[in-house]
């Protein structure tokens, strides 16, 4: 009998034993997990000489230190399931737009219905394009638009557009930015968006011309 408890002992400590370890795995590969993501933040902060307020994978700011160009990105919470819900990464610039000209070029994709209500054009004029069947341009302003987009922006365009299935770049309000339902440590998302802040920079320098 007191084999069979002191046995009985041996395998409580054994399951202990083996739950604190599993816990102390779960631990530890959610720290690298962590570390290796905010590793990326910063790395893409630095590459792109931008300041970083970095809580969590889905709770963070980087920020544009040129006056001239004043870059933020950010989670992006959506207009439809409330303030709480991450749904990917917004870029924003300001912009000076008293005539309150719009732009949207976007990209659907069933996976992400959200984006289908984000800037609302009023009378909104479609414009023809080569960017592939799934790719819409509306503008409110037809010789703004063609202004804008010149050969040099549309091949970006196609660039980023190829290597996402959905998203949105606007000039609406005050802001030129762009959504995308993707964060920087997703797969190839790096890269893409290193293309997203050079498409903004380079359609703020035509707008400036």
């Amino acid at each position: 009998m007191g084999f069979l408890l002191l046995l009985g002992t041996y395998w409580t400590i054994a399951i202990l034993l083996s739950m604190a370890l599993i816990v102390i795995a779960i631990g530890v590969s959610r720290n690298r997990s962590f570390k290796k993501k905010h590793d990326l933040f910063q790395k893409f902060a630095e590459e792109n000489s931008l300041g970083l307020a970095f809580h969590n994978p889905f709770n963070f700011r980087f920020y544009g230190n040129d006056p001239k160009n004043t870059v933020r990105i950010e989670p992006y919470r959506g207009l439809v399931s409330g303030s709480n819900s991450v749904k990917g990464t917004i870029f924003t610039l300001s912009l000076i737009n008293p005539e309150l000209k719009t732009l949207k070029i976007f990209k659907l994709h069933e996976e992400y219905p959200w984006l289908s209500n984000l800037l609302p054009i009023d009378n909104a004029i479609q414009i023809k394009n080569n960017l592939g069947e799934k790719v819409q341009i509306q503008t409110n302003d037809m010789l703004f638009s063609s202004f804008l987009l010149s050969q040099d922006i549309i091949i970006d365009l196609g660039v980023l557009f190829n290597r996402i299935d959905a998203g949105v770049i606007y000039i609406y309000g005050d802001e030129l930015g762009c959504i995308i339902p993707y964060f920087v440590y997703e797969e190839g998302m790096y890269n893409t968006w290193g293309k997203v802040l050079d498409l903004l920079l380079n359609l703020k320098a035509e707008l400036q011309v």
